[in-house]
């Protein structure tokens, strides 16, 4: 499927007719080979071959073969409070940013993504790529910290109802579940510090923003236990 957006007085309008192409922003998710093949071939970019690692976080500014410079981010969102089987539990955020374009893609469809580019509030057209890739990964960022901080309470309160009762097997079952999904959550968080590196070092055009989504970061880090 894909979903596409114009600029429209500070934000973004959703649009569900005309040519998706013409429009400043994509988002993909789903199986949409045709679409990617197409971009692949519009803006002389392996966006194909980029979208088939879609479990890895990575972070690059590269030029397509007419010289035009594009930034690449990718990075990992936990998924627990959906019924997926472990295995399942990460899906993946692909950003693309462009002049005048902002693509992002995803294996499956990502609610809080959908909501935040309706509700998003851009103060620059000039950067609204960089604008709106930031917002979306500080508030990603601020749900896995919240999500740890909720985890990490359930786990203390099944933790002490065992010290008090004993190892019942609900009880402790739901304690290893809790425990997977804070392991995930913890390396998930930890591997998109690729990102918050890349961000400092080299976005400068957006160093206020990116200054707030470090800073969000590195706290949120200090509260993963050792």
């Amino acid at each position: 499927m894909i979903r596409s957006y114009e600029l429209n007085e500070g934000g973004l309008r959703t649009v569900f007719e005309g040519d998706w192409r013409t429009y400043q922003v994509n988002y993909i998710y789903g199986s949409e080979e045709t679409i990617i093949k197409e971009l692949t071939n519009q803006y002389h970019i392996k966006i194909d071959e980029i979208v088939k690692y879609d479990d890895e976080v990575a972070a690059d500014v590269i030029r397509n073969k007419d010289s035009q410079q594009f930034v690449f981010l990718s990075f990992l969102l936990p998924e627990l409070n959906r019924d997926f089987h472990l295995d399942n539990l990460v899906n993946t955020v692909i950003i693309f940013i462009l002049e005048n374009k902002l693509i992002l893609v995803s294996r499956r469809r990502i609610d809080t993504l959908v909501d935040l580019l309706n509700d998003v509030s851009i103060r620059s057209t000039k950067n609204f790529g960089f604008e709106i890739s930031l917002t979306i990964m500080t508030v990603m960022f601020r749900l896995m910290s919240d999500e740890l901080r909720t985890l990490k309470d359930d786990i203390d309160k099944l933790e002490a109802s065992i010290a008090k009762s004993g190892p019942v097997k609900p009880v402790f079952t739901d304690l290893l579940r809790l425990q997977k999904f804070m392991i995930t959550l913890s390396s998930t968080y930890t591997a998109n510090k690729k990102i918050i590196d890349f961000l400092n070092n080299v976005l400068t055009i957006v160093s206020f923003r990116t200054k707030i989504l470090i800073k969000l970061f590195r706290a949120s880090m200090t509260s993963y236990p050792q």
